[in-house]
């Protein structure tokens, strides 16, 4: 990664963007994704860190006076208070997810801001590509009925949210690892829905045995479980919620790494 003193960022011509925004955890986690951006992002900080990741398209950045090249699959961690822009290089738009920690206020500095860890990486575009893929369907199955990933507006009736409520991971075998991510469907009910609870939670379970996730230039299956789908206590919302499994294989350490624990244990023992 080149990195240089950076001059003054210049505003590039023609400006076409589009941006959503989603929000998980009870709000505390929310998800930004940026397509067709060719404009100036202008020197700025927040105040929580903010994990961001390039899918398409050249930028060049300015993080804390420093000069960083970016382009597809570069990961980014940024502290709170950093200051950073950057303006896009070549001809390619930006299209980029951020997932920004809002309430995590005992979250430890990340030694970014460029992470080149192929499992971190991995991670981030997983738990986008998980979000994209629920609300895609909800939008191909009720075309007519708002998704909402951020807040909950006022009058949503007829209306779903969507969010992720946690994860857990378990260490099997061989360096394999099981993966859980928990979600949930919530659907406010609207005055024509009267008792349609039943046909709702069985085309919920119908449609949702599996999700198909963008990985790359290729489409992920995965298979859901621990479905349930009930009516909320004041009767004005149903709701369902899924698990996905997913599964891998942890990478084994570098030579160099293993070396380096292998002069520990020996420090050690001898001491």
């Amino acid at each position: 990664m080149e990195m240089t003193h950076a001059p003054h960022i210049q505003q590039p011509r023609h400006p076409r963007h589009r941006e959503t925004v989603r929000r998980a955890l009870g709000g505390t986690i929310e998800f930004r994704h940026f397509t067709g951006f060719d404009q100036l992002f202008a020197p700025h900080a927040h105040d929580y860190p903010v994990i961001g990741l390039v899918r398409e398209g050249h930028r060049i950045m300015e993080c804390n006076r420093t000069r960083y090249r970016l382009g597809p699959g570069q990961l980014l961690a940024l502290n709170a208070g950093d200051a950073h822009g950057c303006v896009q290089e070549g001809a390619t738009p930006l299209v980029y997810d951020s997932l920004a920690l809002l309430d995590f206020h005992d979250c430890p500095p990340f030694a970014g801001p460029i992470v080149e860890d192929a499992e971190a990486i991995a991670l981030m575009e997983e738990a986008v590509d998980l979000m994209q893929a629920a609300a895609g369907k909800l939008t191909a199955l009720w075309p007519d009925r708002p998704v909402y990933t951020g807040t909950i507006p006022a009058g949503a009736d007829g209306s779903f949210f969507l969010e992720s409520t946690g994860s857990e991971q378990t260490e099997g075998l061989d360096r394999f690892r099981h993966r859980k991510a928990r979600f949930r469907v919530r659907y406010f009910l609207d005055s024509g829905d009267a008792g349609a609870f039943a046909q709702w939670a069985e085309t919920m379970f119908a449609s949702f045995r599996r999700l198909e996730a963008a990985e790359g230039a290729h489409t992920r299956t995965v298979r859901l479980t621990g479905r349930k789908a009930q009516v909320a206590e004041d009767g004005k919302s149903c709701q369902f919620t899924f698990d996905v499994d997913l599964y891998y294989r942890e990478e084994p350490q570098t030579t160099g790494e293993v070396m380096e624990y292998l002069k520990q244990e020996e420090t050690w023992k001898r001491q």
